[in-house]
């Protein structure tokens, strides 16, 4: 645009107009380098809750079982936060139920770990035959 003295350039107006454009660019930014952040952190916990949760399942994959009732119990190879359940199962024509208040004798057991941690929980599930 050419001016009252016939030069040409930018208006303070559409100087202020430029920056507020530039402003709104970089605090969208920032919010999402904030909300990338949070997601790593949520997704580097779950994995260790995961890899606390798997760990604890292959000590019990090898132990031996003869509960013939469901018991809980806390971890042995975590912190805090992590409990067992281990539910005998019984053959039940073709599948295995492992709900039962107690059983004779148990053809498998249910293993359930439960990782919690800040609100987040990991619950892994297998099944040790005996």
């Amino acid at each position: 645009m050419k001016g009252p003295l016939g030069k040409s350039g930018l208006t303070i107006l559409e100087v202020v107009i430029a920056l507020l454009v530039l402003v709104v660019g970089v605090l969208a930014v920032a919010g999402l380098q904030a909300s990338g952040l949070q997601a790593s952190r949520t997704a580097r916990a779950l994995q260790n809750m995961n890899a606390d949760a798997r760990s604890e399942l292959e000590v019990w994959r090898g132990a031996y079982l003869p509960y013939l009732t469901p018991t809980s119990r806390s971890c042995t190879t975590t912190a805090a936060g992590c409990t067992v359940e281990i539910r005998p199962c019984v053959v039940a024509g073709q599948d295995l139920e492992c709900d039962r208040p107690s059983v004779t004798a148990a053809a498998a057991h249910a293993v359930t770990v439960t990782v919690e941690e800040e609100g987040r929980v990991i619950a892994l599930t297998t099944v040790v035959l005996r």
